[in-house]
């Protein structure tokens, strides 16, 4: 029928959206942009679990424009959201709707409920492989009753969704943070090899020879040689670390001898 063709053209475009969207971001503002528009929501909320523990990562608002902010406090840090509803619902780890938080035997004890008169409220798990990546939490205060058994389902649909394009971004960001480390690794490399002697050294009754072998990629070791008057010194040195930026405190230290 025509409302299953709109439910179905509405997964079918919004699952193309979430998959093309890398950047973490962008996804977080993304995904709750389609899910309250999907369930008919005026306010939607990101909480992901982390090994910090249940994080708020974004919040949007419908009104006359669009808002979103990007966040990241603990759950019971962020006072615009019933702690208690997503509490609950990472417990059960089952998606909670209620008609009328302000009236619910479960919810309207909640501070954040009586501060803003929470109506309509609904909050999905976000799973991935039999565990809970996260959750959203929709909210919609104009009415009771908003969320309707199709939009809840729809938005079931969606979540699944969220949880693959939020696996995909972490990976995403992942091998690009892997792929910025080995460049900083090249250039901490390059900063070094720069510090030693060209070649080995011959003076007058004496000759010098070094090796340097590192034994992580790169790090903050270095030797030279200087010759003032009848003296040679050896300069031998050691900066704590791994990386470019030992590599850049042994270039600092080799320019000031």
């Amino acid at each position: 029928n025509s409302q299953a063709n709109l439910d179905l053209n509405s997964v079918l475009k919004a699952t193309n959206s979430l998959m093309s969207e890398i950047n973490m971001t962008k996804l977080f503002e993304k995904l709750l942009g389609i899910l309250i528009e999907n369930a008919g929501a005026e306010r939607g909320v990101l909480v992901l679990n982390e090994e910090r523990g249940l994080r708020v990562k974004g919040d949007i608002h419908i009104g006359k424009a669009t808002d979103f902010k990007l966040t990241d406090y603990a759950i019971n840090e962020y006072s615009d959201v019933p702690a208690s509803v997503i509490s609950y619902v990472a417990r059960t780890h089952e998606a909670t709707v209620v008609e009328n938080a302000m009236t619910s035997d479960l919810f309207q004890q909640d501070p954040d409920v009586q501060k803003r008169n929470v109506q309509s409220l609904f909050c999905v798990p976000i799973v991935s492989q039999g565990e809970t990546k996260g959750l959203v939490y929709l909210e919609n205060n104009t009415s009771s009753g908003i969320f309707t058994k199709d939009r809840v389902e729809l938005v079931r649909v969606l979540s699944g969704q969220a949880a693959i394009s939020l696996e995909n971004a972490r990976l995403y960001e992942q091998q690009a943070e892997s792929i910025r480390m080995q460049n900083e690794l090249i250039t901490a490399q390059a900063v070094q090899e720069r510090l030693f002697p060209n070649s080995d050294i011959e003076f007058e009754g004496a000759s010098i020879s070094g090796f340097y072998k590192p034994a992580t990629e790169c790090g903050g070791d270095w030797w030279y040689y200087s010759e003032i008057g009848d003296c040679i010194y050896i300069w031998i040195g050691d900066a704590t670390g791994h990386g470019a930026p030992a590599a850049l405190v042994t270039s600092a230290a080799c320019s000031a001898v």
